[in-house]
């Protein structure tokens, strides 16, 4: 069984190399995936397979059962580890720790039949797996580089030009409520990087979400389409087995803008919602659903390898002339239950905890279907949780921002944006995570920094739908055909603008935020807060003001009524495979 040792360490040197160097999924040609994460787990399932083979007990039935087994493990695993997962009917395999357990169980079963064997292997096995690994390592890293190449040199007509084109980095960050940042009063801060970027930055402290769930949420900002306008309002149900929302094809996105007058894009996202189908993919050259960690661990450090690879790519193609300007997007899911950031960035109140919580999505749901009580402890261990995350955040930011610049991609011609899709909840209104229309849950931070834009904080009511107009204005191209958005820039100039309130909506919930009032709409419900006094939202005046509740109930009539759908989309629904669904509940959906 030496040729198994060879093979072994032929394939487990590409995803510890790649894994171990901040790497990310690969694409090849002809549209191959291969996943590269989740190093350790292969390793020991590919470790206990063949220890399975080569440590069996001497000859006879025993020992060619557990080789068998083991082989057959091994193939699984390999498997496993090179595509991801596999899928059949009544069937889901993704972690290769479960296979392995055949192989192990084949040794150990075989254990008792007489005394194992060990059957080492010699070094010129042990060098032909190492040299068959790098070999593989190389020729993997280069067809990954070459298929890169090739789209960023794909020949594109540029349909118009941008007037002032720039670079485009757009950060946005999965769950982040404005005021956990130190830039929005967070004391203290977690967020030393992103403080010190919105230092030097516009910042609009009364940003607001158009929803408080990822899909509308992104999805209005990059159409500056509200979510009722798209038929985007209720997250699908899993248990049901819904289809995946849809990006209607009359909206146009702003990546398809940015490509059509000759920007390379690139999007790199963690968000299974955001997965090619969905309509998020249009106009990016680029769209990769970064693997390993989903929204906890070290997803973020992934999610930007994934980001630099591409950089790298660039960055030999503008040494060789290409001057095209490029738009780059990624969508960090921390701080996204669940909050369990890596080890080093977990606070020292968090470490102290001796509750039920542990930051899993697991058991904050288990409390809340038991109808368990959060302790002022478990609340402030959540919160604690949720503070590493944005540290460790904090600390990717840093990174991009630090190997962008070594790579020449992020100078004083560069635009960086950074905001949020929605907020997140810690039981200030009886409720978790982010299903209502509370503050917490729809204000987010927004950053526009670049040459130019004198560094400024910004107290006007902006909404998300404004982002894509601003951005298109900022690079001299023509506004969103139809958009419901409006350019900042009178405001990044220090001018102003007339007040315009912004509305969010989930489902059968609406929210108007409109100076000092926000006014939120549930069913027949209505609850109205003075943010001016009571910006937490702690007091109801709805039924002492029933004239401001009027005026604002006016308002969103008005709003609705104005609105025009977009067609199409629908008939394209992406359908909720078994896999897909357990990536959403594993991030809450569905729970």
């Amino acid at each position: 069984m030496r040729w198994l040792v060879v093979a072994v360490l032929a394939g487990l040197l590409p995803p510890a190399f790649v894994a171990a160097t901040g790497g990310a999924d690969l694409d090849l040609p002809r549209a191959l995936r291969v996943s590269f994460y989740d190093t350790l787990p292969y390793a020991l399932a590919l470790a206990g397979t063949l220890a399975a083979a080569l440590l069996a007990p001497g000859p006879g039935r025993a020992r060619r059962a557990a080789r068998t087994f083991a082989v057959l493990a091994f193939g699984v695993v390999a498997l496993v580890a090179w595509s991801g997962g596999i899928h059949g009917p009544g069937f889901r395999v993704t972690n290769p720790l479960r296979p392995a357990l055949v192989g192990l169980g084949a040794l150990a079963l075989a254990a008792l039949a007489g005394r194992p064997r060990a059957a080492a292997a010699s070094w010129r096995e042990i060098a032909a797996g190492l040299g068959l690994g790098a070999a593989v390592t190389g020729a993997v890293l280069a067809a990954d580089a070459r298929e890169l190449a090739a789209r960023l040199a794909a020949p594109r007509a540029s349909e118009v030009q941008a007037a002032t084109p720039r670079d485009v980095v757009f950060v946005l960050v999965d769950t982040l409520r404005a005021d956990t940042l130190g830039g929005y009063g967070a004391e203290p801060s977690p967020s030393p990087v992103i403080d010190a970027l919105a230092e030097q930055s516009a910042l609009f402290e009364r940003a607001y979400a158009q929803a408080s769930w990822t899909f509308p949420s992104v999805a209005a900002l990059f159409s500056s389409r509200h979510p009722s306008r798209l038929g985007l309002l209720a997250p699908p149900d899993t248990k049901r087995g819904d289809s995946l929302p849809v990006i209607p094809s009359g909206a146009p996105l702003l990546a398809e803008r940015l490509r059509a007058a000759g920007f390379r894009t690139a999007s790199f996202y963690k968000n299974p919602f955001l997965t090619a189908g969905s309509g998020f993919e249009r106009g990016f050259d680029v769209h990769e659903h970064v693997g390993g960690d989903d929204a906890d661990g070290h997803s973020g450090g992934q999610l930007v390898g994934a980001a630099l690879r591409w950089a790298e790519t660039l960055a030999d193609a503008r040494a060789a002339g290409d001057r095209a300007p490029f738009f780059l997007y990624l969508h960090f899911m921390e701080p996204h239950l669940d909050y369990q950031p890596p080890d080093a960035f977990v606070p020292a109140e968090a470490r102290a905890y001796r509750g039920p919580q542990d930051g899993s999505a697991k058991k904050l749901h288990k409390a809340r279907r038991a109808g368990n009580a959060f302790s002022p402890e478990d609340t402030a261990f959540l919160e604690a949780m949720y503070r590493g995350e944005v540290a460790y955040l904090d600390s990717q930011i840093a990174r991009l921002r630090d190997e962008l610049s070594r790579l020449g991609l992020l100078g004083g011609n560069t635009l960086f944006v950074l905001t949020a899709d929605h907020g997140e909840q810690f039981g200030e209104h009886g409720d978790w995570e982010h299903g209502d229309m509370h503050v917490e849950n729809v204000h987010v931070p927004l950053l526009v920094y670049g040459a130019g834009i004198e560094p400024r904080r910004i107290g006007e009511i902006v909404r998300l739908v404004d982002v894509t107009p601003t951005l298109l204005a900022l690079l001299g191209l023509p506004p969103m055909p139809d958009g419901e958005g409006r350019s900042l820039v009178p405001l990044l100039e220090g001018g102003s603008l007339p007040p315009l309130p912004a509305v969010s909506e989930l489902g059968w919930r609406w929210r108007v935020s409109a100076d000092p009032f926000a006014l939120i709409l549930e069913r027949d419900r209505a609850e109205l807060f003075d943010l001016a006094s009571d910006p937490g939202e702690k007091l109801d005046l709805a039924q002492e003001r029933p004239e401001v509740v009027a005026e604002l109930r006016a308002f969103l009539d008005a709003h609705e009524a104005a609105g025009k759908p977009v067609s199409g989309g629908a008939e394209a629904a992406k359908p909720l495979d078994d896999a897909l669904r357990e990536r959403l509940r594993a991030l809450g959906y569905g729970e």
